[in-house]
């Protein structure tokens, strides 16, 4: 069975190669059971973020596994914080060290786990990091992912600790800007 596991992981993670030994570090002798839920957060991940890519397109083809993957790198905890598996993240980061690595867009798992609305990644990789609110290559953080998705909770926890509580992106677009426009208004 944990070969069965193993392969359908490595058939999504073939083309990570920047995150190559994260991979590894994480898939090294762990449990069947571990490797089994990683399979099937790494499954929901691709055919969430595959539908996402392609949904505002009519008639579009749906890009490739290589052509999706080919630029992103994700890590196993990118995957992980997205599905909101706590125990599992927690797991991954004792296995690898990272915390909350940033691929080569600059998102990171809170990031993702904002975007979720999963708290209790939140306040976990926010209890282990010194950047509080780090920035994506465009600017946008995790505060923008919490807003945008109407998660106050998380927006209110992210906000404790900043200097700025409205950070605006490298075109000057806040979390407030992103809650307004998608009817987050409270």
């Amino acid at each position: 069975e944990r070969f069965y596991w193993l392969r359908i992981i490595k058939i999504f993670n073939k083309n990570f190669l920047e995150h190559q030994v994260l991979w590894k570090k994480v898939l090294e002798k762990t449990p069947v059971n571990i490797i089994r839920q990683l399979a099937y957060a790494i499954r929901k991940f691709f055919m969430q973020k595959v539908h996402r890519c392609c949904s505002h397109r009519i008639n579009a083809r749906p890009p490739s596994f290589e052509e999706f993957t080919a630029s992103l790198q994700w890590t196993p905890l990118h995957i992980i914080a997205y599905c909101g598996l706590f125990e599992l993240y927690k797991y991954a980061h004792g296995k690898t060290g990272e915390v909350n690595p940033q691929n080569i867009n600059g998102e990171t798992p809170l990031h993702f786990a904002c975007q979720g609305g999963h708290v209790n990644i939140c306040v976990y990789v926010l209890g282990k990091i010194n950047d509080k609110n780090p920035g994506r290559n465009d600017g946008g953080t995790p505060l923008h992912s919490a807003a945008q998705n109407g998660h106050l909770e998380i927006c209110k926890l992210m906000m404790k600790g900043l200097e700025n509580s409205n950070p605006g992106t490298n075109k000057g677009w806040t979390p407030m800007h992103s809650a307004a426009l998608n009817g987050n208004l409270k």
